[in-house]
């Protein structure tokens, strides 16, 4: 896999808890992500394509159809994530959405995070409105924000995959809503990951279950379900639809090192009751970490 540029967040102290920056921590270096030893899981897992890295040195531990092509659903709004950080230097800032927007949104089933679309909320709240619930109601405001300035989000998203020198990798929309030109693959999304994950507005929010909102709104995070394992859950993200199937990106310690897991997908269907990325999560937690 190619080299990119992280700078992990390796400590908070430098920054004050009051500072709503987009600046990047000072420890930085070019890092080789090691491929050389991942497999395979030992076990079967309804996922088709996955991916497990321990974070602290980059070692992939297990991975499948990693370069392969997927759809992937609501895990693009981590890009989408990543290019607000990488654009907005002012978490501050505030943007909305309209009512139509809203309605267009529940009118297609997309995950919302049920906004008001009278309140003008904060890129902050918008950033965790985004991944925790999961917000395609999020997704447009921030988007709204773009417009505002006379730019466009998506074209943005565009650019910063071609910076990153994803190669496997095209966004039409800032949701995740199925487009057959949406697409991306396990290995791009690692990438996408880890450069969120090297602003600390990103780790923070990447790394949270719950968040109050300014306007008292409480938002949960939509891999709560996993929260009751022994596993140290630190937060992550899911994905579904009918064409891409049920995804999940999982971030968690163990024995003071932290993974991140990726999972893509699984056939299951939520009106069943089917909630296969889950079990596949559980299975790999309870399998190779927490016995």
């Amino acid at each position: 896999m190619k080299k990119i540029l992280l700078i992990l967040c390796l400590s908070l102290l430098l920054v004050s808890c009051g500072e709503k920056k987009t600046k990047r921590d000072v420890y930085s270096s070019l890092h080789e992500i090691d491929t050389t030893l991942a497999t395979e899981f030992p076990f079967d897992v309804h996922s088709e394509a996955y991916l497990l890295i321990r974070l602290n040195d980059l070692k992939v531990l297990y991975r499948k159809n990693e370069k392969e092509k997927i759809y992937p659903a609501s895990l693009t709004k981590v890009l989408t994530m990543d290019t607000v950080l990488h654009n907005v230097q002012d978490t501050g800032e505030t943007s909305s959405l309209s009512s139509y927007q809203y309605w267009d949104l529940i009118a297609r089933n997309a995950s919302v995070a049920y906004l008001d679309t009278d309140h003008e909320y904060s890129v902050e709240d918008l950033l965790y409105a985004l991944i925790l619930p999961s917000g395609a109601d999020a997704a447009v405001a921030l988007g709204n924000l773009f417009e505002r300035k006379g730019e466009d989000l998506v074209e943005k998203m565009n650019d910063l995959s071609s910076d990153l020198s994803l190669s496997s990798s095209h966004f039409t929309n800032p949701t995740g809503l199925h487009d057959d030109d949406l697409y991306t693959s396990v290995e791009d999304l690692l990438s996408i990951t880890l450069d969120t994950l090297s602003f600390l507005p990103g780790r923070m929010v990447l790394e949270s279950t719950s968040h109050t909102a300014e306007d008292g709104t409480l938002l949960r995070s939509t891999v709560s379900p996993l929260l009751n394992e022994e596993a140290e859950i630190l937060g992550g993200k899911t994905g579904f639809t009918g064409q891409a199937g049920q995804n999940l990106l999982l971030l968690f310690r163990y024995e003071e090192r932290s993974y991140l897991l990726i999972l893509t997908g699984a056939q299951g269907d939520p009106g069943y009751g089917e909630y296969y990325h889950y079990d596949d999560a559980r299975e790999v937690l309870e399998r190779l970490f927490y016995e």
